[in-house]
């Protein structure tokens, strides 16, 4: 796993030049990259859903945004967003994940 930066943009890479995930350094709850954006389409014909789970963290821009962006989950007790990954070291300081609250837990296990 390697990490680059340019532009204001930190990269998060498994290994090879190809980017797996992206965050802007100024907006970290905003997902940078389109197939992310495209990620959450889900979102458009759904109110605010009582619990997501999303599987693979990678720069956990779907999980920051949940996150921040779903003021309803906020206020309802018991909504919450859960992120399973295998592989703890992308998380903390260099994609700015909060860590575990009321609302969010991150857990680290296989997804099968």
């Amino acid at each position: 796993m390697t990490f680059s930066e340019e532009g204001g943009v930190r990269y998060l890479h498994f290994g090879t030049e190809w980017t797996q995930g992206a965050m802007r350094i100024r907006k970290p709850d905003h997902i940078e990259l389109e197939y992310a954006q495209q990620m959450m389409a889900w979102q458009l014909p759904i109110e605010t859903p009582e619990r997501i789970v999303q599987l693979g963290l990678g720069a956990a821009a779907l999980t920051k945004f949940c996150h921040r962006f779903l003021k309803r989950a906020r206020k309802r007790r018991g909504r919450r967003t859960e992120s399973g990954r295998r592989d703890r070291r992308a998380r903390g300081a260099m994609f700015d994940l909060p860590w575990d609250d009321a609302r969010l837990t991150v857990t680290e296990q296989d997804a099968w």
